[in-house]
């Protein structure tokens, strides 16, 4: 699948999903080199603390392939989604259908 195709199937913008893999890749982006790994100090009260903000990998569920069917019969619409791994039976279950 394409970049575009994850970030679309997954409801986010092709353009910042770009920019999120090249800053963890550490590419140039626009005009300038986005980094890998930022530091920034933080202040904690008296006390000042380093942190490093890096990418993180985000597990994303993948949606299921899925088998769509629309048929249509003597005025009867019959719509049957089918989940991709069981392709032998949703063929069988379409031959009885049609006979």
């Amino acid at each position: 699948m394409s970049l575009s195709a994850v970030s679309l199937a997954n409801g986010l913008n092709p353009n910042m999903v770009r920019k999120w893999v090249a800053d963890a890749d550490g590419v140039t982006v626009g005009h300038s080199v986005a980094p890998a790994a930022v530091s920034a100090p933080v202040s904690a009260g008296a006390h000042a603390q380093t942190s490093t903000a890096s990418f993180v990998p985000v597990a994303l569920a993948t949606p299921e392939a899925l088998i769509v069917i629309e048929v249509q019969r003597q005025g009867t619409c019959v719509k049957v989604t089918w989940p991709a791994q069981a392709a032998a039976h949703c063929t069988a279950w379409m031959r009885e259908l049609l006979r």
